[in-house]
């Protein structure tokens, strides 16, 4: 019986230089095109609705309904997103309400007990697709509400009064393999009252 083949690997130094290539080319699609879209959603306390979590569907229902049609068109690329809070909101209610969800058996995102709470944004995070799906979670409206990882804001926003801002960044396909990296990048500048980003 024939022995199989050995298994090549490229030397780490080879692999180095190949993967910063990549990459390098990722950056200069940014460089010499920017980002596809960007859009701005205002989003408050009001409109939430228990209707949302049964009969109704939240994307073709007013008040949302264009935010998901924008939001829809660029179900197929990579895209950052950052929810903004707009003052008066008190950061550490904030994360007490979120952790509160965990709680009651929601899945959500770390709340680090210890980072600052003078920051305006609330939540920063990223999709290699289906941005409107992401966002159905954070909202609170997916079928398995609970499962999902995401913010909840139906569960506990409208207790606060607050308003808020979803800002979403549409980038080219070819920046995927670095959309973490920007990511990271956007929360060392924002500095999220929510979420995890070592």
């Amino acid at each position: 019986m024939k022995a199989p083949d050995p298994i090549t690997v490229k030397e780490p130094i080879d692999l180095f230089k190949e993967k910063a290539a990549e990459y390098s080319k990722v950056c200069q699609v940014l460089v010499n095109c920017g980002i596809i879209a960007y859009k701005k959603f205002d989003v408050d306390s009001s409109m939430f609705h228990p209707m949302y979590k049964k009969e109704h569907d939240v994307r073709y229902d007013s008040p949302f309904e264009p935010m998901f049609k924008w939001l829809l068109e660029y179900e197929n690329y990579p895209c950052l997103y950052r929810w903004k809070v707009i003052p008066p909101y008190d950061g550490e209610k904030i994360k007490n309400a979120v952790m509160s969800q965990s709680e009651k058996g929601f899945n959500v995102p770390y709340v680090d007990t210890n980072a600052e709470t003078e920051t305006d944004t609330l939540y920063i995070g990223k999709v290699q697709f289906c941005i409107w799906g992401r966002q159905i979670e954070h909202l609170g409206y997916h079928k398995q509400n609970k499962s999902h990882h995401g913010l909840h804001l139906h569960e506990w926003v409208k207790d606060m009064n607050l308003k808020m801002e979803l800002q979403v960044f549409v980038f080219p396909k070819e920046c995927i393999p670095l959309i973490e990296t920007f990511e990271h990048e956007f929360a060392k500048e924002y500095r999220p009252l929510i979420g995890s980003h070592k």
